[in-house]
């Protein structure tokens, strides 16, 4: 109906700013790399990064990649879908992933990037869910149940959470369905139920209940604690991450007397850390439970100098006009819509940090902005080893006249 479509456009526009990276990665993707040793796939990252900026005239020389030291099972967030298969006339779920570029789904869980824990605790999900005769959810078949297991491990402490996406809001047994996962893996400390009424393609679109726990877990970044909810985004390579933002804020050089404005934000990652070496911050977000996780992360770290906005980001920076010392753009990797590259070019922040999971639209952004701006590092970091992927921070100066 229209009125769903509409729904749907809105959850998008607000959703997919923060959850379309990760489901693009959530597809299996390593056909490509799985033959090849760690040294031969950063050797074609590093090439493929230095063609896509030399394609844009940007010669500024790549710098070495940053490589993962654990480059085999670093997934610390894992969603798994479910299907039926028959057995003897019976359905019987099964769980596993999409097939890269497919709709199609591979059942099983073993997979050389994703955490172990976690592939134990999706097997044993499975083999409870079966032997309660749960099934799943068919489209177009008034029958079935879970359309999506979720599981988000914390890097620092090893608590998970895990998330049962459901078509509607039955789940019958759910205690003991919980007590019997909690007794074969104790680290789950949260299980939260997503409930859809609608078919969507989107995993964690619909209403949030929580289950068991608090609906979150927490991970640690140097010294500051970020709350996890079902809806956060996260990078899923959490050594890489640190890495990524080590290297990030070194790059910025952020002083404490300076402003800086952080684009899409999401659950004040880096805003926070931004905070610890500023004199403010200004985050920006549209999803709004990113933002409600963001300041609930600024309150439990005892941050006061950061100013969260929940707005578009293009609609914000349009009308801001006060200075800004440095910009820290981390968008979807669909890159910067030319109306926000207009609006930074009026802002004229005096550093930009631009980091992306995909580097094609960041050297074709970066050509927007080399008028004004000298091109002084372009730095790729793996963060996804056995896959394509491959993550980018450039820093950008304002040119003096």
């Amino acid at each position: 109906s229209k009125l769903i479509n509409e729904k749907e456009k809105q959850m998008r526009n607000s959703v997919l700013s923060n959850m379309d990276d990760e489901a693009y990665f959530n597809q299996l993707d390593q056909s490509d790399f799985a033959e090849l040793s760690y040294d031969e796939q950063v050797k074609l990252k590093q090439q493929h990064v230095e063609n896509v900026f030399a394609a844009k005239a940007i010669d500024t020389q790549i710098k070495p990649m940053i490589t993962a030291s654990n480059p085999m099972h670093y997934r610390h967030k894992v969603t798994a879908n479910a299907t039926n298969i028959k057995i003897q006339g019976q359905r019987k779920l099964k769980l596993g992933f999409y097939i890269e570029k497919t709709h199609k789904i591979k059942h099983g869980f073993e997979s050389i990037v994703q955490d172990k824990e976690i592939e134990k605790v999706l097997t044993d999900i499975e083999d409870i869910l079966q032997k309660n005769h749960f099934t799943a959810y068919e489209k177009g078949h008034d029958r079935g149940i879970i359309k999506h297991i979720l599981v988000r491990k914390s890097f620092s402490n090893h608590g998970m959470l895990v998330v049962f996406v459901t078509q509607g809001s039955i789940f019958p047994n759910a205690k003991q369905i919980i007590k019997e996962i909690r007794e074969k893996n104790p680290h789950i400390n949260s299980v939260v139920q997503i409930i859809q009424k609608i078919d969507t393609p989107i995993v964690l679109y619909g209403e949030e209940k929580i289950l068991y726990g608090s609906g979150f877990i927490e991970d640690q970044i140097d010294d500051l604690v970020f709350r996890l909810s079902s809806k956060s985004f996260y990078q899923i390579n959490p050594e890489q991450m640190m890495k990524l933002y080590d290297c990030a804020f070194m790059l910025a050089d952020i002083k404490q007397h300076e402003t800086v404005m952080d684009c899409f934000s999401g659950i004040g990652t880096l805003s926070l850390l931004a905070a610890k070496q500023s004199k403010s911050v200004i985050a920006i977000e549209v999803n709004a439970s990113a933002v409600k996780d963001a300041i609930d992360n600024a309150k439990k770290n005892h941050l006061t100098n950061i100013s969260f906005i929940k707005d578009d980001v293009e609609k914000y920076v349009e009308t801001y006009h006060q200075p800004v010392d440095v910009l820290i753009l981390d968008p979807p990797r669909i890159g910067l819509s030319i109306k926000l590259i207009e609006a930074i070019k009026k802002l004229k922040p005096k550093r930009i940090v631009y980091v992306s999971c995909f580097v094609e639209t960041q050297a074709r952004d970066i050509g927007q902005l080399v008028r004004l701006y000298q091109v002084e590092t372009i730095q790729p970091v793996d963060m996804f080893p056995y896959t394509g992927h491959v993550e980018s921070i450039v820093l950008l100066s304002l040119k003096t006249a």
